[in-house]
């Protein structure tokens, strides 16, 4: 709502109390538990898919029902790129336009890193915990939205339990290998990027609150040697959002078909299948899967 432009027309959750607090706070025309008891919804210009990951085909197939124009769906978009497959299939013959909601293509301080990628790194160093599916899923995006294609995923050890951490390559089309590494057992947090630029590196830290740069400099600790600055330049402060801006984007797509960003059926499934590569890689003993594949 912040967003401005947006009338809220019906509100869906399995459970009661989250139904009443809906209805109180934001005051939808309709509230139920499915889809099917917010009757005198026909048609809605935004539908926003946020319930569980497991459940995400009979979700959308419920919220086609409401004949969207857009389809905003949290991520995972499915638990593989099959299922993925089939789920953008069904919203492709509807007419529906898909992103699915990675807020950080959206977030201004991940902007002001995308605008620095002037070059191609020589190597990403990723380091995440929450899951392939959690915040690994957002790494993998922000490859695909900065770097393009990825064309073979390399796994090291053996595979998760259910969606825990794996340590797997990213080989890039542009030619750098992108290493993401997953963490557990953490007293703190880790949503961490170090991009190494042959003249200078750029990172989020702080579980991506700050984005800084760092310039290389001659001399500064050892003579005849070059080194990072040690006062790096800050990019960007703030908590992570992109959530608001989402929702500007998809209003002006809607009211002026201005063209909407973010992620949209090609690079969800493109993430989806780099997730189901890293799985195989790591069942295979590490052999090199090609993502793009079927």
């Amino acid at each position: 709502m912040a967003a401005g432009g947006y009338e809220i027309l019906a509100l869906v959750d399995p459970d009661g109390t989250a139904r009443r607090d809906a209805s109180r706070i934001w005051g939808a025309r309709a509230v139920g538990k499915i889809v099917a008891d917010t009757t005198g919804i026909e048609n809605a210009d935004l539908v926003v898919v946020a319930g569980a990951g497991d459940a995400r085909a009979t979700q959308i197939d419920q919220a086609l029902k409401l004949r969207p124009k857009v389809l905003l769906v949290e991520k995972p978009l499915a638990a593989d790129a099959a299922s993925g497959r089939r789920i953008v299939e069904a919203i492709a013959a509807q007419g529906a336009t898909l992103r699915v909601n990675f807020n950080r293509r959206f977030d201004p301080g991940h902007a002001a890193i995308k605008a620095r990628l002037a070059a191609t790194p020589r190597k990403i160093v990723m380091r995440y915990g929450k899951g392939l599916r959690n915040y690994a899923s957002h790494m993998i995006d922000l490859l695909l939205d900065w770097f393009g294609q990825v064309d073979c995923v390399q796994a090291f050890g053996d595979p998760p339990t259910d969606d825990g951490p794996l340590d797997f390559r990213c080989r890039m089309t542009s030619g750098f290998d992108a290493v993401l590494l997953g963490m557990n057992g953490l007293g703190y947090d880790q949503f961490e990027i170090d991009l190494f630029f042959a003249d200078h590196r750029l990172e989020l830290a702080d579980g991506g609150v700050v984005k800084r740069g760092y310039g290389a400099v001659q001399g500064r600790v050892y003579a005849g040697y070059t080194h990072l600055t040690d006062a790096p330049e800050i990019l960007h402060r703030g908590i992570v959002g992109g959530f608001v801006e989402t929702y500007r984007a998809v209003g002006g797509f809607l009211a002026t078909g201005k063209p909407l960003g973010g992620c949209g059926p090609e690079d969800a499934l493109a993430g989806l299948a780099i997730i189901d590569a890293a799985l195989a890689s790591a069942r295979s003993g590490g052999k090199a899967i090609d993502p793009n594949a079927r």
